[in-house]
């Protein structure tokens, strides 16, 4: 029986009301995983979607306790090496701040609206910070920021061959132009064109606009 992981919490030293988990020792990612889940669903964090607590990244990594003058917050922080050294101990992390406040009027999104639960970016020492709302309003293209989901957005190409593969489905040979054809190269006559690859992403595209115009 595995020993349970007692979890601690770092808190954001700039005073943003933020918070990461982390546990002396080296932990495998699915124990710790199981871990963070556990901690928030007792205390009904339901602000925070699963998906959000799986995709942060956990790094097993070496922690030092240091003196830190001048902060409001605390007066020592952590600084995280990748190798053992004085002073250092072992200890996973999940390099990602959550809300130490709960948002109880954040309310699950319907599956077909997918949006981002909040906005971050990584810094040079692979934590991870939450945008403030204001911030994004001004520099909404800024590319060091990852946006985050309540479950992963199908990437585009994923999307485009699913809208493909529903258009080619419907398509038969006694009234479209293009159709799937059964029972291998005996089937076909000399002459045939049969795409594949990118000419066959083309033309499907292009029998799949000339249907969207005909809809309008």
């Amino acid at each position: 029986m595995r020993n349970p992981i007692n979890l601690e919490r770092s808190f954001a030293m700039d005073d943003s009301c933020q918070m990461m988990f982390w546990a002396k020792g080296h932990h495998s990612w699915g124990d710790f995983i199981a871990a963070v889940e556990a901690e928030l669903q007792t205390e009904e964090r339901t602000d925070i979607p699963e998906w959000v607590i799986c995709q942060a990244p956990v790094k097993q990594i070496y922690q030092r306790s240091v003196p830190c003058s001048g902060n409001i917050v605390a007066d020592r922080q952590f600084i995280y090496q990748n190798e053992p050294g004085r002073g250092a101990t072992a200890v996973t992390v999940m390099n990602f701040w959550f809300p130490i406040h709960a948002d109880r009027n954040r309310r699950a999104q319907p599956a077909e609206e997918v949006q981002p639960v909040g906005v971050f970016y990584q810094d040079l020492a692979g934590l991870y910070h939450q945008v403030q709302p204001a911030v994004v309003k001004h520099y909404p293209d800024d590319p060091g920021r990852t946006p985050l989901y309540t479950r992963p957005p199908a990437a585009e190409a994923d999307r485009l061959d699913a809208e493909r593969y529903r258009f080619m489905r419907d398509q038969h040979w006694h009234s479209s132009d293009l159709f799937v054809v059964q029972g291998g190269k005996s089937k076909v006559s000399l002459g045939s064109n049969c795409p594949s690859g990118e000419l066959l992403d083309q033309a499907i595209d292009a029998a799949l606009a000339a249907s969207k115009e005909k809809k309008e």
